[in-house]
């Protein structure tokens, strides 16, 4: 008994779901089924089926539904009927070699490199190429540059003659990179007294309120940096006044007055007298003085014993 929704072939007693399913085997039975792919005729769908699944499972998308049985036929098809080019910048690909050049030279300019003849997409990709395959070391001291840190450092050291410092042992190649280093480096204050120099006028000034103490000349306030020195200055300045005590003033006046009748010597009187202060002598009563009438200004009291002995009245 024939089962309820199923339909049965007359000829080989097949049967199937649907009258569709029935009447398409009966066309298949009578005209047999043509593969797509090719020429083949097959007596069922089932064998047509299985005909393309084994033949034609890799179909190619460049021409009309053709299809190969392995991916390597199907490329070798395509290298043959279907050639392409791909853009060396991105993942273009074109029939032509021609249409692929066009593309490149219209979306990727070309930015050369000048050291192998590459060109590249941008301005970015040739930076790194360079520094990959390329890289440079530049010359400290100038605009030169080579292709490894030995090429260059034996550049620096024949072209840049080496400069260096005696303080720190730091290597400079130029003179005046020199003369920067130490002022920024190693300021220098030299002692206006003798060759020594110093990181700073502190050093420097306590080098010489210790090395070089101040001596004051007491006829003129000038400070000198040694006794020597203030001798020698004393000998060439000051060497007219004799340091005579008043008192053999006042006796050499007794005499000249005892021997000359005319003339009366007048007394060494001090006028406007005014304390200075100064370094080693605490107080000094020096200003304006009268002798023998006329008025000194300015002159120490040693002067003027001086030029009262070199008075004709006092000879």
């Amino acid at each position: 008994m024939q089962p309820r929704n199923s339909y049965q072939c007359q000829d080989c007693d097949k049967t199937f779901n649907s009258q569709q399913a029935l009447e398409q085997h009966t066309r298949d039975k009578d005209h047999g089924v043509k593969c797509d792919y090719c020429d083949h005729v097959f007596k069922s769908s089932e064998a047509c089926y299985q005909h393309e699944a084994a033949v034609h499972s890799h179909e190619c998308d460049d021409c009309d539904s053709k299809s190969f049985s392995s991916s390597d036929a199907l490329e070798q098809h395509k290298r043959d009927k279907h050639p392409s080019f791909e853009c060396d910048y991105c993942d273009h690909v074109f029939r032509s070699a021609e249409a692929c050049e066009q593309h490149e030279s219209v979306v990727h300019p070309s930015h050369t490199c000048y050291e192998c003849s590459k060109t590249f997409s941008s301005s970015d990709a040739l930076g790194q190429h360079k520094r990959d395959k390329h890289p440079s070391f530049q010359c400290r001291y100038c605009s030169r540059a080579f292709r490894s840190v030995v090429e260059r450092s034996t550049h620096e050291t024949t072209a840049h003659a080496t400069y260096g410092c005696e303080k720190c042992g730091s290597t400079l190649f130029s003179a005046g990179a020199l003369e920067e280093h130490k002022r920024t480096r190693h300021p220098s204050f030299e002692c206006n007294h003798c060759f020594h120099f110093f990181v700073s006028t502190e050093a420097r000034d306590q080098h010489v309120d210790a090395a070089h103490p101040m001596h004051l000349c007491d006829k003129c306030d000038k400070r000198f940096s040694s006794l020597d020195v203030l001798k020698e200055h004393k000998q060439e300045e000051h060497s007219e006044s004799i340091d005579v005590p008043l008192c053999s003033l006042e006796a050499h006046w007794s005499s000249s007055r005892s021997s000359s009748l005319q003339s009366q010597p007048q007394p060494l009187i001090p006028v406007n007298q005014t304390s200075h202060r100064s370094h080693n002598d605490p107080v000094m009563t020096v200003d304006t003085f009268i002798l023998n009438g006329q008025e000194f200004t300015g002159k120490s009291p040693h002067w003027l014993r001086n030029l009262a002995l070199r008075l004709p009245l006092y000879r």
